[in-house]
């Protein structure tokens, strides 16, 4: 459900999962989240309001594009 206002939400979905399934960590199923893996991601704005969030593998593009 897109239940977040569009300043949280126009490019990616960042609350979704520790929101949505804190759950599954707190009957012990999942690690807690560590924040330093959370800034990995990359944003990529389409402009008009939209955009989507990625986490690439490390490398450069040249690299990821053998």
């Amino acid at each position: 459900a897109n239940w977040k206002i569009g300043a949280e939400n126009f490019a990616g979905d960042m609350y979704h999962t520790p929101q949505t399934h804190t759950s599954v960590v707190e009957i012990g199923l999942f690690r807690e989240p560590k924040a330093e893996k959370r800034k990995d991601g990359n944003t990529y704005w389409a402009g008009n309001g939209g955009g989507t969030t990625y986490k690439l593998p490390p490398g450069s593009l040249e690299e990821r594009l053998r």
